[in-house]
């Protein structure tokens, strides 16, 4: 009966059965106390004369822009009007007669300024202004003291509502992206002592252990009830007070920040970012959580991987991100048991990197992972030696672009002066478990592999803009068996008519799997998202703001 879809941004939503929909708007129209549900039926206003028995009212997805009068709804528990292009609820006393109402949704909607009568509704549960991108001010809440969920986040909001240290049943309090929060009264956060999830990504407040103005990340680290942090910190040393205080190992849910996000959201249970930071020297060696799954480095110097990752519990870290970081120029040096466990590095703008390894790495390093990215290195000359790179055993996505230096992407060991010179081309390489590999934009790139590429697992090859490379890597005895398309740049046609093959029937074997196209992007999205389904229905969420609850 009921579907999860995807929308366009990264909420996930549920969808029922229209049929089995109607059914059920019918029958809460009968039962006493009664529902009135008007969504998605584009309303201009709303309705002259609400039902004063009813318990739940929803008019989202409409296209009203005024709330007036003042409905007598004094059983009304359940009041959602969430998408709609509301920007005025007038007059100021509109939910004077709304005493029992347990759940408010106003998000995204267009409003300014909240009516002061909000301030008197001393049942409600849950007040849900996500995505109020105009709101500024919010009225004092220091009557609410039945709250359990305040969502202000994608607000305008500089400061916080008053009254908010009397709202000590609040459990969840979000504000990510209140990017022109600038003020956090201290003591706050002290009195809040049922609160178990505080999410401020993407916040203008950062927390900090050095602040005179303002609450300090003590208040956090004293907290004996919040198990889903989502912060960011003023700088590293703040951030290294709190991993020291151990407050982490009570999260179920942590993404932590040194400086602004800039990453994606990765979707694991435990993140770390770190931006701007100089992590060369004991003075300011990183220490991290050792349960952290995703590590996101940016902008930051330092000289090795292996330096600001072991303090990691390595069976725990799932994947690993570096940006912009200007002047690293290995990711590991000799012998460094780099990360066993990871399964998915990216590499972004990384200008002076000149290879992934510093000498020959341990057997063990990356051993296990799954998807490798390299963007915008222009100085990295091929990917792996074809030794080391089949030691990868569980690789199944290799993603190379923008790589203006690269001239292959398994390169022979000889070649960097480490053995013999000899003939490849009968050689073999297996790898048993590659499913994708995307080249693109390489304009040196002359070879992918001197030896024939064994990929039985292999679906899809992307490639656009390496027109120096004038050959595949397979050969008529060894065909990728689970290959289904090898999509080519739509301007590559002359280059593809050029390509040499050693066989008239490896030629016709890709051919028939040929699609010219522009849309090349990547084809997997690597992020070990949790897998959860976030019903829209509030307040029967864990029964944090159930209606039937006293």
């Amino acid at each position: 009966m009921l579907e999860l879809v995807r929308s366009a941004g990264d909420d996930k939503l549920v969808r029922m059965h229209d049929l089995i929909r109607d059914m059920a708007i019918r029958i809460t129209r009968m039962e006493s106390p009664r529902s009135m549900i008007s969504a998605g039926v584009q309303l201009k206003e709303s309705p002259m004369e609400w039902p004063t028995d009813a318990a739940r009212i929803s008019l989202i997805y409409n296209d009203i822009k005024v709330l007036s009068g003042q409905p007598n709804c004094h059983s009304l528990l359940t009041l959602l009007l969430q998408r709609n292009p509301l920007e005025k609820i007038i007059p100021y006393s509109y939910f004077n007669h709304m005493c029992s109402l347990r759940v408010l949704d106003l998000s995204s909607t267009r409003i300014k300024a909240l009516p002061e009568s909000i301030s008197n509704l001393k049942n409600l549960r849950a007040l849900l202004l996500w995505n109020c991108e105009f709101l500024e001010e919010v009225p004092s809440l220091s009557n609410l003291e039945e709250l359990r969920l305040l969502d202000l986040s994608f607000t305008a909001i500089r400061e916080l509502p008053s009254g908010m240290e009397v709202m000590v049943k609040l459990q969840c309090l979000r504000l990510h992206w209140t990017k022109a929060l600038r003020v956090f009264s201290p003591g706050i956060i002290p009195r809040l002592s049922f609160l178990e999830e505080l999410r401020m990504y993407e916040s203008g407040w950062k927390w900090s252990s050095m602040i005179t103005e303002g609450a300090r990340i003590e208040e956090i680290v004293n907290s004996t009830q919040l198990a889903n942090l989502e912060i960011e910190f003023a700088d590293l040393s703040s951030f290294l007070y709190y991993v020291n205080s151990g407050n982490w190992q009570m999260m179920k849910n942590f993404r932590l920040c040194v400086g602004s996000s800039t990453s994606p959201y990765y979707g694991t249970n435990f993140s770390v970012e770190i931006n701007s930071c100089n992590l060369i020297g004991e003075d300011n060696s990183l220490l991290l959580p050792y349960n952290t799954q995703w590590l996101y480095i940016n902008s930051c110097e330092f000289t090795s991987l292996w330096n600001v990752t072991r303090s990691l519990n390595t069976s725990e870290l799932c994947g690993c991100h570096l940006n912009s970081c200007e002047k690293m120029e290995f990711l590991m040096e000799d012998e460094e048991p780099l990360l066993p466990n990871l399964k998915e590095m990216k590499m972004d703008s990384m200008p002076e990197l000149l290879a992934l390894c510093k000498g020959i790495p341990s057997l063990d390093a990356l051993k296990s992972l799954e998807s490798l990215r390299v963007v915008d290195c222009h100085k990295l000359k091929y990917l792996r030696p074809a030794r080391l790179l089949q030691q990868l055993r569980s690789l199944k996505h290799i993603d190379v672009s923008f790589c203006d230096g690269m001239e292959e992407i398994v390169v022979e060991e000889e070649e960097m002066g480490k053995g013999r010179n000899e003939d490849k081309s009968s050689v073999t390489m297996t790898l048993s478990q590659l499913q994708t590999l995307r080249i693109f934009n390489l304009p040196n790139l002359k070879i992918i592999s001197s030896r024939v590429l064994i990929c039985n697992a292999l679906e899809t090859i992307i490639i656009d803009k390496c027109r120096q490379l004038k050959k595949l890597p397979f050969c008529m005895h060894n065909l990728p068996s689970a290959l289904k398309q090898i999509k080519v740049g739509t301007d590559e046609k002359e280059w593809w008519d050029t390509l040499e093959w050693d066989h008239p029937q490896t030629k016709a074997h890709f051919q028939s799997l040929l699609k010219f196209t522009n849309d090349l992007r990547q084809w997997h999205s690597q992020e070990y998202e949790i897998p959860t389904v976030e019903l829209i229905d509030y307040w029967i969420c864990g029964g944090l703001i159930d209606e039937q609850r006293t």
